[in-house]
């Protein structure tokens, strides 16, 4: 019995990037917990990493030199407010 021979026109799964991190669910991580980071965190950015606060600030350029100085390479950075009277959760989020 023959192998079945590879197709030319299959495409190759990628194989991990370097240098890039893991995906992270961070994003959903937040949505969830919103309530307690709008009480915490209220009109600040926030710096998040493997579902914890890792930093915040007023400034978003002051905190994104702060996870570069860490050594975070795709900061996920959010604008913490109250979300408008239409009841939707709006994010205001920076991915590096």
């Amino acid at each position: 019995m023959r192998e079945p021979r590879p197709n030319p026109h299959r495409r190759r799964q990628r194989s991990a990037r370097v240098g890039v991190e893991p995906k992270d669910d961070s994003l959903q991580w937040a949505a969830e917990h919103f309530p307690e980071l709008l009480a915490k965190y209220q009109g600040t950015w926030i710096l998040i990493r493997s579902h914890d606060v890792v930093d915040s600030s007023a400034d978003s350029v002051e905190l994104l030199q702060r996870a570069i100085g860490r050594g975070i390479k795709n900061p996920l950075m959010l604008w913490v407010e109250t979300p408008p009277p239409t009841g939707l959760n709006v994010f205001l989020a920076y991915r590096g």
